[in-house]
């Protein structure tokens, strides 16, 4: 509950977050059962789903997936130094995974051979750094992560504090990953949510489970493991305020409802799947493939997909064809909706942290 209310803006929106956030919570749940499980036949069974789900949440979201896994592989490394892990389980595991993701790596294999693949690559921000980034989201994972640490014995379920350290270490990979592969994509702020499930759970977790005795004796602790509550609410307030000004109109609103004439015309006057090309309005042109059968030419976000760098900058000189303000510094300004994060790695500094929101 205290997630979704800090998170209330994001959590607001139908299907992603509020239908695919559910296969993230089930995959937290299956990952608990296995950790914790000490019947075979169930033990199997957690693995077969979260298999399952895993290969479900690669066409849904990466940042779900990546986490889910990078738990998975958490716990299986403390299982094998611990001697608890069975094999069986891992194995049927990557079975159920393989089998409902076949489909999605055909697809990354054909777009691989895409001639505009590494192009596109490039423009979603792949580039090559060792230094650490992220520290929006590392921060309250790193104090979390000393607390529980120093605090391990005083929690009275050890699984529960296993499963603990486990998230927190999972946190930190997700957003620190390129301190080993040297590879980073520049949408840390994806991760942002996620990493502070994870943080909020941790929390809960322990404050749910700590000697009584403890509890009593140091209320200073239990101060320090609600910091980093204050600060994911400190660094949400402004979507929080958001919540209170949704009902009541807005000029920009006022207009957004005038424009259903223009969809209405549209879809009794245009063949279904035509092209409309819009001047110089990507603030409203998005509506347009929402409440019309129309598609849309544009160049806003094109850059995710399979183009060459040569036809995103066309599509973009032509959006702007009559715009008297473009110069240097407009481009400057405009620059992901040309080249999105192409030349990133070329002007930011190695300590850049994107911003959060």
């Amino acid at each position: 509950m205290f997630f979704c209310i800090i998170f209330s803006e994001a959590i607001q929106r139908p299907i992603h977050p509020q239908f695919t956030f559910i296969f993230f919570i089930l995959g937290l749940i299956f990952l608990w059962k296995i950790l914790s499980e000490n019947i075979f036949r169930k033990y199997i069974i957690y693995n077969f789903l979260l298999g399952i789900l895993v290969g479900l949440l690669l066409y849904m979201y990466p940042y779900y997936w990546t986490t889910i896994l990078a738990i998975y592989g958490t716990l299986i490394i403390y299982k094998i130094i611990k001697n608890k892990t069975n094999i069986w389980g891992l194995f049927i595991f990557l079975f159920s995974f393989l089998i409902t993701s076949i489909p999605y790596f055909l697809n990354l294999h054909e777009a691989s051979l895409n001639i505009f693949y590494s192009e596109t690559l490039s423009r979603i921000g792949l580039f090559y750094t060792h230094f650490p980034t992220c520290y929006y989201n590392t921060l309250p994972v790193i104090f979390t992560l000393l607390l529980v640490i120093v605090f391990r014995s005083k929690i009275r379920d050890h699984n529960k504090m296993i499963y603990s350290l486990s998230l927190l270490f999972t946190a930190l990979l997700i957003n620190w990953q390129n301190l080993i592969t040297g590879k980073y994509i520049l949408f840390s702020t994806h991760y942002y949510m996620v990493t502070a499930f994870l943080v909020i759970t941790v929390i809960f977790i322990a404050i749910n489970n700590l000697n009584n005795e403890f509890k009593i004796k140091s209320a200073f602790y239990l101060i320090l493991l609600i910091i980093p509550l204050f600060y994911f609410s400190a660094n949400n307030i402004n979507h929080f305020k958001n919540l209170f000004s949704l009902s009541i109109p807005k000029e920009e609103t006022n207009k957004q409802q005038e424009m259903k004439d223009i969809f209405d015309w549209l879809n009794s006057n245009t063949p279904k799947d035509s092209i409309l090309y819009i001047i110089d309005d990507k603030v409203r042109e998005i509506m347009f493939p929402v409440y019309t059968h129309n598609n849309l030419y544009f160049n806003y976000f094109a850059g995710l997909f399979l183009m060459s760098d040569i036809e995103m900058e066309e599509r973009w000189a032509r959006k702007n064809i009559f715009n008297n303000n473009v110069n240097e510094q407009y481009i400057a300004d405009n620059y992901f909706d040309i080249w999105v994060s192409k030349f990133l790695e070329e002007l930011i500094s190695p300590g850049y942290t994107e911003p959060v929101g």
